[in-house]
């Protein structure tokens, strides 16, 4: 992406960005909502 991006032109590098970050974006928030989810969950378990 380094090299090649620049060469491709304004609106074919944001495409090409776009591609590999808008997955890692949703892993992101993926994972903070899941942590959410399981700190809920110890939080307010029954057995401490």
């Amino acid at each position: 992406m380094g090299y090649r991006t620049p060469g491709l032109g304004p609106d074919a590098a944001e495409a090409s960005v776009t591609v590999i970050a808008g997955p890692g974006v949703a892993l992101v928030l993926l994972g903070i909502f899941t942590a959410g989810i399981f700190i809920l969950k110890d939080i307010f378990s029954e057995n401490k």
